[in-house]
């Protein structure tokens, strides 16, 4: 699996004759079978049975805390500490451990608007349990990254998912079950986006974080971090990533949709 520098690289060394990229054809993409999956089985299948066949098809490849993972992806950026400051403030009163789902979500959102700006190029919307348009089953996340001018209408469609959320409420949920539940997320932008060559995403079980990043082969994870006792990791995360351009983000710039 390449990290998206290292993919990066490799399109900025591709050779001169390599062809435009208005000779790919998208219709192709979408017809080239790369696995058997579980979609084709989805519509005669329980939501206990597809949750076991999703979780034999991703069985070896998810990775964990993958050392200095953060610092990769956003080790250089700057943190503003007046944000810092002002976050640790707003975490104070952040719900305490086992509180209810719901009241995590308004908490969550408003820590991320704190440490947004008008130049962000995301932002993080709760999509209220709703299941997706342009999916293969009907998942529902609880927390969704999308492009910072999109007009939110809910319910939202797949196609429109720049990085995806799991959210919990206790502590000990930060486990493989909630890693399957993200890359579940992941799999619906990677069906519903033929030009994605990889999909970012973090899991939150209360102040616990772990951010991931999935490509058409697997995912890999940072290492877990509290958001309380390492705040400025934290601003660091959030910041650099509502404000990745679209190939940071994952998107193959030599892939043009219709």
């Amino acid at each position: 699996m390449l990290l998206p520098d290292q993919v990066d690289k490799s399109l900025a060394n591709t050779p001169p004759n390599t062809p435009p990229s208005s000779t790919v054809d998208v219709n192709v993409v979408k017809s080239t079978p790369v696995r058997q999956t579980t979609a084709s089985s989805l519509t005669s299948k329980t939501r206990k049975s597809i949750g076991s066949l999703l979780e034999n098809e991703l069985e070896g490849i998810l990775h964990r805390d993958i050392p200095e993972f953060v610092d990769k992806f956003f080790g250089s950026r700057r943190v503003d500490p007046s944000v810092v400051d002002k976050i640790k403030r707003m975490l104070r009163t952040y719900p305490k451990d086992g509180a209810s789902e719901y009241h995590f979500y308004g908490s969550f959102i408003r820590l991320v608007n704190a440490i947004s700006s008008n130049s962000s190029r995301s932002k993080l919307i709760c999509h209220d349990k709703r299941p997706l348009k342009g999916g293969d089953a009907l998942r529902k996340p609880d927390l969704l990254g999308v492009d910072g001018t999109l007009e939110i209408t809910l319910p939202l469609n797949w196609c429109d998912i720049g990085f995806v959320v799991e959210f919990k409420p206790k502590l000990d949920m930060d486990s493989h079950k909630t890693d399957i539940q993200l890359a579940s997320y992941a799999r619906e932008v990677f069906g519903a986006q033929p030009s994605r060559r990889f999909v970012l995403g973090f899991t939150v079980c209360c102040t616990r974080m772990r951010l991931w990043l999935f490509d058409r082969s697997g995912g890999i994870s940072s290492e877990m971090f509290d958001i309380k006792e390492e705040t400025v990791k934290f601003v660091r995360v959030i910041s650099g990533l509502i404000n990745k351009n679209e190939i940071e983000l994952g998107y193959d710039p030599t892939i043009k949709m219709p």
